[in-house]
């Protein structure tokens, strides 16, 4: 299995996001995606004072990560790392706070999606408003520059996104391939396409959030057996990417037990 999320300062953070069968109930294979660019974003309105944004990391080639950081809110992270030579994939949540709009000190909980794991991690450093961060990730003692991703201000309306796509879903080291359909109100309808898993569903809504490129998403998953518990309910982030037609999701339960990755294209 492999995992690789390609950012630029010219590109999307979701430029490149390539993902192989990791086994469970479901199997197949992914495949590489092409780079080109977004549209320019739209100006801002004004200057932020926070750390607000979408911010992409590359370290060493060995590990990656798209930290998502709204006006609001928690912030959000997928991690992925390959420095043992198994692959780490994890989704993160928690403050990412900035102090007197240079400094931030964060603790996140973060929940593997391949394999299934949890642990905290800590983030410390100092950034510049809609520019960079320079962070250190413990424990893993990873030092970098994070560069902000200005597809974050080129705002989608949902009848943009509203569309039937064909996703795969990573979650508790497994994964599984569903059909999402996106109505223009931004209710959400998810079904397994995997013969013995067509009672694996799920429902929910990305909720736009203000003038920016992210939707807040709440997704619901019924059956039993299936990729996600019975029950279980999964917040967090999504972008769409206009020019991959690709909508990237990303999140987790409450409970920070359950860890999702949805890569789902039209």
């Amino acid at each position: 299995m492999s995992v690789w999320v390609k950012w630029s300062r010219t590109t999307s953070v979701w430029m490149a996001v390539a993902l192989s069968a990791c086994g469970g109930g479901g199997g197949g294979g992914g495949s590489e995606v092409g780079v080109s660019e977004n549209p320019p974003p739209a100006a801002a309105s004004a200057t932020r004072l926070t750390n607000e944004g979408i911010w992409g990391w590359e370290y060493s080639d060995t590990f990656s990560a798209v930290f998502v950081v709204p006006a609001q809110g928690d912030s959000w992270g997928l991690l992925i790392d390959s420095t043992s030579g198994s692959l780490v994939l994890e989704v993160a949540r928690g403050p990412m706070l900035a102090f007197q709009g240079q400094a931030i000190s964060s603790q996140l909980s973060a929940v593997g999606a391949v394999p299934a794991q949890k642990r905290a991690i800590g983030l410390n450093g100092g950034f510049t408003p809609m520019a960079s961060m320079n962070l250190t990730l413990t424990p893993n003692n990873y030092t970098g520059e994070l560069q902000y991703d200005p597809s974050y201000d080129v705002v989608v309306p949902l009848s943009g996104v509203a569309t039937t796509y064909e996703a795969d879903l990573y979650a508790d080291g497994y994964k599984d391939s569903f059909e999402v359909s996106v109505a223009s109100d931004g209710t959400v309808a998810l079904a397994s396409v995997t013969p013995g898993f067509e009672h694996c569903t799920g429902s929910g809504r990305l909720q736009p959030q203000g003038s920016t490129a992210i939707f807040a998403t709440r997704l619901d998953f019924t059956g039993a057996g299936c990729l996600l518990p019975d029950g279980v309910t999964i917040e967090g982030v999504a972008q769409y990417d206009g020019v991959l037609r690709k909508l990237i999701a990303f999140g987790m339960d409450r409970d920070a037990s359950v860890a999702l990755l949805m890569d789902a294209n039209r």
